[in-house]
């Protein structure tokens, strides 16, 4: 009987929360669609990743005849849709689990199932994707970073001990700015918890854990364990990011509901489809809509183009062809050869007779008097100054980071150059978590550098404050990812200190 009814506790919660989820579109049909993000990576070939459901199940089953792209009002062309964890894209899934005192003895036995059903879920992942783990009691702990190695995790789930308060709100932030440095567009977070913020050991509060959790865009899926649990909270945490929540009575439902949450995580999909239209542009907008056994449903989300196409202006028409070069007629010469033999004579002996008139008359004239040389100084305009070339260049010093590498100085000039550690990279630095393959880039532009974060997922910052587009000036501090550059000031290109370099060598 008890079973029963933490059985029908679970359904009601599902049920509840399915009408919280204000981020989904639901058709009166039945069908639920979410974008859970998207990759531009490619662009103009654009990967969505979407969750949808009939009828309460996830629909997994969808050809690319079944659904319609609209970016930026445009129909596209649908190239392929598969199950995700079929594709090229790994999950970078983030497992957060409650450790205060009451999840343990002689309170419960809450930690240890909760182990036990972890433990099944991070087996169940691809090979290629990253998992990391955070705990929180007092305090809240990244007990292992993003890694493919499942036994390094398991390991540590294993260690983990119950005791001490519930610093809720902080293990929520805390969640939100892991997964956003993980550097991939398709990210979860599994948030498992057995009570409400106690203790007043979060540094955050109630409404800033939700606006963090909604601003870095993973999908958070909530269990929340037991009966004394904040349940509007962990609702709307999971409805603000596109998530689920799901309620797990005891101990013993926790397995039930880490598989139902790994079932979602299987179900997200990717829709692949090229875009035609306004290439330049980086502020976009895709809508999708799913029809499924006469059911229809939709979802939009705006997303920035880091990869925006520069549009050149159309050729201009060819010159025409020149006009054909009119034929030459040879003149026919006037005099025989033995005439122009005859009258060449007559020349040269008038040549020759004109030369003795020159010589005798030269004979006859006076010398020339000396030109007079005066003692005064010549009047000659003064010399031109030419100043040195002025400062065309900003140097830039990698200042922190991670590894040995420090002291690294750039030369930063008009000509853009990309900061990450894809082989494409001018400034090309050694890979780290947090860090993209093209992270962000930059130039010069009247004396200042132009920043552009470029990676979806992933922060730059300026003198502390994320950014998207900075201007960026001699004394400013800008981080890329873990990398730290301070900007040193101006100077002229070919006067650049020893060491100084416009790229990393590999």
């Amino acid at each position: 009987m008890r079973r029963l009814i933490r059985s029908l506790v679970v359904l009601a919660v599902l049920a509840a929360v399915a009408l919280l989820a204000g981020r989904f579109a639901r058709a009166d049909g039945g069908v639920t669609l979410a974008i859970l993000g998207v990759d531009d990576s490619k662009f103009p070939t654009v990967t969505a990743f979407v969750l949808a459901e009939a009828r309460g199940r996830p629909v997994t089953e969808v050809a690319p005849g079944d659904i319609r792209v609209e970016d930026l009002g445009v129909q596209a062309q649908v190239l392929s849709v598969r199950r995700a964890n079929a594709g090229e894209t790994p999950l970078a899934l983030v497992l957060v689990l409650d450790t205060s005192g009451s999840m343990g003895p002689p309170y419960s036995d809450g930690l240890q199932r909760a182990k036990e059903a972890a433990n099944a879920l991070v087996n169940g992942l691809q090979a290629a994707d990253r998992v990391a783990l955070i705990s929180f009691a007092d305090d809240v702990a990244v007990r292992v970073p993003f890694t493919q190695d499942r036994g390094a995790v398991i390991n540590a789930i294993q260690g983990l001990q119950a005791g001490g308060n519930t610093a809720l709100y902080q293990a929520v932030a805390e969640a939100a700015r892991l997964s956003a440095e993980a550097g991939l567009p398709r990210r979860a977070v599994v948030f498992l918890t057995d009570g409400r913020d106690f203790g007043g050991r979060s540094q955050v509060g109630r409404d800033d854990s939700l606006n963090l959790a909604a601003a870095s865009a993973p999908q958070f899926l909530v269990i929340g364990l037991g009966q004394d649990i904040d349940r509007e909270y962990l609702a709307e945490l999971a409805a603000r990011t596109q998530g689920r929540y799901v309620e797990a009575p005891g101990p013993a439902d926790l397995a039930g509901a880490f598989g139902a949450l790994a079932e979602v995580l299987r179900s997200h999909l990717e829709v692949t489809y090229r875009v035609e239209n306004q290439l330049d542009r980086p502020d976009r907008s895709v809508k999708i809509t799913l029809t499924k056994e006469g059911a229809t449903g939709t979802a939009e989300r705006a997303y920035k183009n880091s990869h925006p196409v520069v549009v050149m202006p159309p050729a201009p028409p060819p010159a025409p062809a020149p006009a054909p070069e009119p034929k030459v007629v040879e003149p026919q010469p006037l005099l025989t050869p033995l005439e122009q033999a005859v009258l060449g004579a007559g020349l040269l002996g008038l040549l020759a007779l004109g030369a003795v008139v020159a010589v005798r008359r030269l004979r006859r004239e006076p010398e020339p008097e000396p030109f007079p040389v005066s003692d005064e100084p010549l009047d000659l305009p003064p010399p031109v100054y030419t100043p040195p070339a002025a400062p065309d260049v900003m140097e830039v010093v990698l200042s922190a980071g991670p590894g040995q590498l420090r002291d690294v100085r750039f030369a930063v000039g008009e000509e853009p150059q990309t900061i990450g550690w894809a082989e494409g990279c001018q400034i090309r630095l050694p890979e780290a978590p947090g860090f993209a393959p093209e992270h962000a880039r930059v130039w010069l532009q009247e004396a200042r550098l132009i920043l552009h974060h470029l990676a979806p997922g992933t922060m730059t910052l300026v003198n502390g404050e994320p950014v998207v587009w900075a201007s960026v000036g001699e004394g400013d501090e800008f981080k890329v990812g873990p990398y730290v550059f301070t900007c040193q000031g101006m100077v002229r290109s070919g006067g650049l200190a020893s060491g100084t370099r416009s790229g990393l060598d590999d």
